[in-house]
């Protein structure tokens, strides 16, 4: 905290300590102070600006001198928290307003460190949130140093906010226009065109570095840190911090009427309102006057507001320009950082206000009349309802007659007003749509519900609400809401002067067309439906009979906006899609075919997708229909053991018919069996010893995989029977040995040829190709075990046989053949099962048909458990490398 001292007195060189008030010297009324403005009980040489008596270097919510109590004589330290009494040594009060109470204070074990002690009343907000936001080092240039904060208990157990924070022995701009200003002058240009320039930098850092805005400027809440040629101001009240972006009502919010901007009493906060503040400032420090005169009150001065544009033309001609640009009531024509920086390098600066008197006949709305096109569209969207039923009846006549005659404003479609006469619906949708117009820096709202990308997934999930996303999906107001700022960093509304939220544009481009046409596909589904069985068992099973009823119109609104905003839910619902191959039906089929392949940022993509999921329980009740209708057509002609033995046939059926649609379709699988055999029995054939060695480098690199696998292999492979190699040892000879996996590879070659190639639909011809499939996978299962057990020595005895250009020729001649010999595949059958199910399912036949093959009985020649002997993978190396 002394250093934090020591620092703080050579930024601003005052030291607290030596700063002492000024002398109640008798001074006549400034001109700041204007005519007859001499208030009873001021201090002489006060200004108009202090909304109270203050001292130099008071601060902002002053309104009683230090070290005197409040009226009537209460004491207002008795309601600091004793938890603060012991913490800090209280000293002279520094002001008291309606938030808060300020104290000039230091810490109870740092005496050189004063602070400004704020305590705030009971029921004021403390955000504690914002303060640690704002506690950083590399912002303090514009906020004030925050030692400490937090909320503490009063002795009647009332929990109220606290702040311990920078003290400002200069005051504030309102104390240095009473120092400098001489009686009837004004600010200085040089020192006024300084405060200017450091007000525009102070605005411009807290809206795009801190992120937030300072909606309540005056002159008691602008700081002083240092002074010189350029003085260093702070933005110091934290009870007008709102956040950026999007707009925030007012409701909660204590601005002085003096300095608010006219959209702020339609409750918006617009990045400008600071800029409007800053111009009434210029104009008090210029004239001594507010904006709109001397002895107004605060419901005098919001009046005039909403008629008229502060009168400029009194001012000095050098300043005219500028407070003209600053005090436009449309935000949109209003000067901002850029054009006041454009003034004071002396450019030339356009000024774009309205022309005086434009506007004078109110329109009526709710009993109140209206000027103002932007408060008249706030107070419409706040009573949505009345607002419909006021335009869908003699408004909307009335409200198009008066932009027309009385402003002559043709930004809104006045033809929307023509098109509304007796229908609700259309009517709320003219006023979001003159909301958009006039309001375009506020939350866009339909029927009272905010509309963003965030609250439409919440009415999405919400049936309850879904007859409102309807009506904002199919009746056009989402390019409405489209047309109003948002926080979004990827919007170009992001930043001031952008066109609006490009997330829910593009919603509005895609939701309704994708709703339209899955609409329509739905339609059409009725009449695609191919088993009357199916429909003829509504009456026995309820959940198929909802199958024929037309999707719910909400529901597709719901899951159109769910998955056009969530990529995760476009993922999970494929992932459900996949697991539901049946029914076996082409409306089902291709609708999900579809679904499984669509983009959902196109129309029809999302279209597909949101058929897809409004069938899928329909699909799922659709096959139990289907089931059940089978069963009864099966049932009628019999009972009892028929009954059972009929669908044991009709399951037999079926699965035969799904084994011939399947046979052979994959020919990779039967393609490397063949190319291993071929491999193997050209390894074990005798003439192959008479041909060119193997290469060194490649047979020792082989056969060290093989080395490495030996002992990496499962117990379980290494030590099962080979029942292959024990048959091949038992019929053949050693020199005729390579017949046997040349035998294989012929085997597996017949059999996919029979189950491609042999055509027609008889039993016989059915019957062929799948036992063909049958016996070709079982001679490949009882290969595969073969090669395990011996962990590809055979294989690699074959690959190191000879040269590796002979091995590849080998290959190319068997793949030639091999693909001679099986031809095209007969027919071309769709998997309807996702692959997870279907390694399933294959590796479980195959380790069925492995253990199987662990139970064949063997030739008395071989021993049991054990594979006969044959050419050892270390004959082949030593040759290698001989």
């Amino acid at each position: 905290m002394q250093d934090r001292a020591a620092q703080r007195v050579r930024r601003t060189g005052v030291n607290p300590e030596e700063t002492a008030p000024a002398p109640e010297t008798a001074e006549p009324p400034t001109r700041l102070q204007g005519p007859g403005r001499a208030t009873a009980g001021a201090q002489p040489g006060a200004t108009r600006i202090q909304s109270a008596p203050r001292q130099p270097g008071a601060t902002r919510i002053q309104s009683a001198p230090r070290g005197k109590p409040a009226a009537g004589g209460t004491d207002p330290s008795r309601f600091i928290p004793a938890e603060l009494r012991e913490r800090y040594v209280i000293g002279e009060l520094l002001g008291s307003g309606g938030e808060a109470t300020v104290w000039l204070a230091h810490a109870a074990d740092e005496v050189d460190v004063p602070v400004a002690l704020k305590v705030y009343r009971p029921g004021v907000a403390f955000d504690e949130d914002l303060r640690r936001r704002l506690d950083k080092p590399e912002w303090h240039r514009y906020v004030p140093e925050l030692y400490a904060y937090g909320v503490a208990g009063t002795a009647d157990g009332i929990t109220v906010g606290w702040e311990a924070m920078e003290y400002f022995p200069l005051g504030t701009i309102a104390d240095l226009a009473a120092r400098e200003v001489p009686p009837g002058g004004a600010l200085g240009v040089d020192r006024l065109r300084a405060i200017v320039a450091e007000l525009v930098d102070a605005f411009d850092f807290w809206e795009n570095t801190i992120q937030r805005r300072q909606a309540d400027v005056s002159p008691g809440n602008i700081l002083i840190r240092s002074d010189g040629s350029r003085p260093e101001l702070v933005l110091g009240d934290f009870g007008g911090v709102l956040s950026t972006g999007l707009s925030t009502r007012f409701a909660d919010l204590k601005a002085k009427a003096a300095y608010m901007s006219p959209e702020a009493l339609a409750g918006l906060n617009d990045p400008l309102g600071p800029y409007w503040s800053l111009g009434a400032i210029c104009f008090e420090l210029l004239t001594g006057q507010l904006t709109y005169g001397v002895n107004l009150t605060e419901d005098t001065i919001r009046v005039a507001l909403l008629f008229d544009e502060p009168d400029v033309d009194e001012l000095p001609e050098q300043w005219r320009d500028l407070i003209a640009g600053l005090l436009t009531r449309r935000p949109e024509d209003r000067w901002g950082a850029g054009e006041v920086r454009s003034w004071l390098a002396g450019r030339k600066v356009p000024v774009r206000r309205r022309p005086s008197g434009a506007a004078r006949l109110p329109v009526t709305f709710a009993s109140t009349p209206y000027t103002d096109p932007v408060a008249l569209a706030a107070a419409m969207v706040d009573a949505s309802d009345e607002a419909a039923a006021w335009l869908s009846g003699a408004g909307g006549a009335r409200l198009g007659e008066w932009l027309a005659d009385e402003l002559g404003d043709n930004r809104f479609d006045r033809q929307m007003l023509a098109d509304v006469a007796g229908d609700l619906t259309s009517a709320h949708v003219a006023v979001a749509a003159f909301a958009a117009t006039y309001l375009p820096n506020m939350p866009p709202r339909y029927r009272g519900a905010t509309i963003t990308v965030d609250r439409l997934r919440t009415l999405a999930g919400d049936p309850a609400r879904h007859p409102l996303l309807v009506e904002v999906i199919r009746r056009g107001v989402l390019p409405y809401a489209a047309r109003h700022r948002c926080d979004h960093p990827d919007c170009a509304s992001a930043a001031p002067g952008g066109d609006g939220c490009r997330r829910l544009a593009a919603l509005g481009r895609l939701l309704p067309r994708a709703v339209s046409i899955a609409m329509n596909s739905l339609a059409a589904l009725p009449a695609e439906f191919g088993d009357s069985d199916a429909q003829r068992s509504a009456s026995i099973d309820p959940a198929g009979g909802r199958v024929l009823t037309r999707a719910v119109e909400g529901d597709l609104c719901g899951d159109a906006v769910l998955l056009a905003t969530g990529p995760d839910a476009v993922k999970g619902r494929r992932r459900v899609l996949k697991l539901m191959p049946r029914p076996d039906e082409p409306w089902w089929q291709l609708r999900r075919r579809a679904a499984l392949t669509a983009r959902p940022d196109s129309p029809d993509g999302l279209a597909a997708l949101l058929v897809a999921e409004a069938l899928r329980p329909f699909a799922k009740a659709y096959q139990r229909a289907l089931i059940k209708a089978r069963r009864v057509r099966d049932d009628r002609p019999a009972g009892g053991p028929r009954r059972a033995g009929a669908g044991l046939r009709a399951l037999a059926a079926r699965a035969g018919t799904r084994l011939d649609s399947r046979a052979g379709q994959r020919t990779w699988p039967w393609l490397v069996v063949v190319l291993f055999a071929a491999v193997e029995a050209l390894g074990l054939a005798p003439v192959v010893r008479s041909w060119p060695a193997e290469e060194p480098a490649v047979s020792t690199l082989i056969w060290q995989g093989v080395t490495w696998l030996k002992p990496h292999a499962p117990d379980f492979a290494t030590t099962a029977t080979d029942p292959l190699a024990a048959w091949i040892v038992a019929l053949l000879p050693e020199a005729t040995r390579w017949l046997g996996p040349a035998a294989v590879a012929a085997v597996v070659v017949v059999c996919l040829a029979l189950a491609r190639k042999t055509d027609g639909q008889s039993t016989g011809a059915r019957l062929v190709r799948v036992l063909a499939a049958l016996a070709g996978r079982a001679v490949m299962a009882a290969y595969l075990l073969h090669l395990a057990v011996w962990v590809l020595a055979p294989v690699a005895i074959g690959l190191t046989a000879t040269t590796p250009w002979v091995v590849a020729g080998l290959g190319v001649v068997v793949a030639l053949v091999f693909r001679g010999l099986t031809g095209p595949p007969r027919t071309t059958a769709t998997a309807t099962a996702p692959w997870p199910i279907r390694l399933a399912v294959g590796g479980g036949l195959l380790a069925l048909t492995l253990i199987l093959l662990q139970h064949t009985p063997l030739p008395e020649a071989a021993k049991p458990g054990a594979a006969p002997a044959r050419v050892a993978p270390a004959t082949a190396t030593t040759r290698g490398t001989a």
